[in-house]
């Protein structure tokens, strides 16, 4: 067997490095719908109400409070009902009432002198507090606390909210401080979940290719660090989205359409029923379904477009910018991403109807664990699976620059091969270290250079000095040997 013909056979394909950004991709096909599920989760849908959409907002920031807090939130408000909590905490019956003025807010709940929320706590903005006890405190000397005599009680009937009246404001609208970090600390759940999940999607991946275990341990938090960062990117990004009257309007009446279409099949509707009912963990009727699912389709097509454009980013800065990948590579890439996440999001619905369906067989949580779990597994596989089918059919049309860097290797190895008169058991050993010295940093890098048997020769040189040195020493047979 020839130099040349050892290099090609002896010459491993990336099939570790290929399994690694596999199970990351994977991950991240299922960002979309992990984001799209914690956003609708909130009162989002009314932050663009003039009047009080503010308020909505301040729910929503008291109620993530807590739960960082480590508190037992029951989200009782989206019910609507007439004088109903807006949550319930620790047991805790809670109104939120967030207006300009203490006053204002004060007045809110009382209703023709008489305190409208009997057993309930007003919840009021974090600057307003000490003034609306005092004017809580009032209010039960006038007698309009019905079952409260004690002006002292004002302050267990009167709760300190998280935020100021301001901050609710802000948080109401995109593209200012407080609305950024207040998505950032609501995303951090499903961050959490992406994280932990591409980990250990990724160890068990390595560890079955036999790599060792510190190696396993470093390459999967690092891919889950990334992949946790594309979570937590996308959903802020998607939120602020959301918040505009072009995405969060236009978009709620685009995809309002697309489900009326879809309910007029007898297996639509079935199926929108179904999904509504198995995200809200409860019966849901034609209306609500449709409403819920309507906001929820607008959700899923932005969260997939931004995770999308986040996975693609890095190829798209490398191909403007850098230029060490081809358009033609970005473009491919775009695909399969676009068809990994969009497979990931129908999965995801499907799994969550199909699993409530299934766990329901379980009185109580097991409709609930049944869509938590049936989404999860929907979204991975059917994501996996689009992305897998993606890939194979661009495969067909573009060939990666990886592929094409690798292919021309061993002709460009040939030469240092002559150059240094390495045996095949050398060769052998050369082939191995060039292995290891193959990264993705590396191809970009030999596609970008201009000449690359020069790239390639001066990369690969210092291993064949090192496998020379390695030699016995041999000397010319003198008078003596004859």
């Amino acid at each position: 067997m020839s130099e040349s013909a050892t290099l090609k056979h002896e010459y491993p394909t990336l099939n570790l490095l290929a399994d690694t950004r596999k199970a990351k991709a994977d991950v991240n096909h299922l960002s979309a719908p992990l984001v799209s599920a914690g956003i609708e989760q909130t009162n989002i849908n009314h932050y663009r109400t003039n009047n009080t959409g503010h308020g909505f907002a301040a729910e929503d920031a008291n109620a993530l409070s807590d739960v960082l807090y480590g508190r037992k939130v029951e989200l009782t408000g989206k019910t609507r009902e007439l004088n109903g909590a807006d949550r319930i905490v620790d047991g805790v019956q809670i109104q939120t009432k967030y207006c300009q003025s203490a006053k204002a807010s004060i007045d809110s709940a009382f209703d023709n002198g008489q305190y409208r929320y009997p057993d309930q706590v007003i919840e009021v903005p974090k600057d307003q507090y000490d003034q609306a006890v005092e004017l809580m405190r009032k209010r039960i000397q006038d007698g309009q606390v019905p079952g409260v005599t004690d002006p002292a009680r004002a302050q267990e009937l009167v709760k300190e909210g998280s935020v100021t009246y301001r901050q609710a404001v802000n948080i109401a609208k995109a593209g200012n401080v407080d609305s950024i970090l207040y998505d950032i600390k609501s995303r951090a759940v499903s961050t959490t979940f992406a994280f932990s999940l591409s980990f250990a999607i990724t160890f068990v991946t390595l560890k079955a290719q036999g790599v060792d275990s510190k190696v396993a341990l470093r390459s999967s938090l690092v891919v889950g660090l990334k992949v946790g960062g594309i979570s937590l990117l996308s959903g802020v990004v998607t939120a602020q989205l959301l918040r505009t009257r072009l995405i969060g309007g236009v978009g709620k009446v685009v995809a309002k359409n697309a489900i009326d279409a879809m309910f007029k099949t007898q297996l639509g509707k079935r199926f929108i029923i179904q999904y509504a009912s198995a995200m809200n963990g409860q019966a849901m009727n034609e209306m609500a379904a449709r409403n819920y699912t309507a906001k929820a389709l607008r959700s899923n097509v932005v969260s997939g477009a931004v995770v999308t454009v986040l996975m693609t980013s890095p190829d798209i800065y490398r191909a403007a910018i850098s230029r060490n990948v081809s358009w033609a590579q970005v473009s491919k890439n775009l695909v399969v991403n676009a068809s990994g996440v969009a497979g990931g999001l129908a999965g995801a619905a499907g799994g969550a109807a199909g699993g409530a369906a299934l766990g329901s067989i379980i009185p109580g949580v097991g409709s609930v664990v049944g869509a938590a779990v049936g989404g999860t597994l929907g979204g991975l596989g059917i994501g996996m699976g689009a992305s897998t089918l993606s890939k194979v059919l661009m495969d067909y049309i573009v060939v990666d620059d990886a592929k094409q860097m690798v292919d021309r290797l061993p002709d460009l190895l040939e030469p240092l091969v002559n150059d240094f008169l390495l045996t095949e058991a050398e060769v052998m050993t050369f082939s191995k270290s060039v292995c290891d010295k193959i990264k993705p940093a590396f191809l970009r890098d030999m596609y970008k250079a201009q000449d690359k048997q020069a790239f390639v020769y001066e990369s690969f040189e210092p291993l064949c000095e090192a496998l020379v040195r390695q030699r016995a020493p041999v000397r010319l047979p003198s008078e003596e040997d004859s």
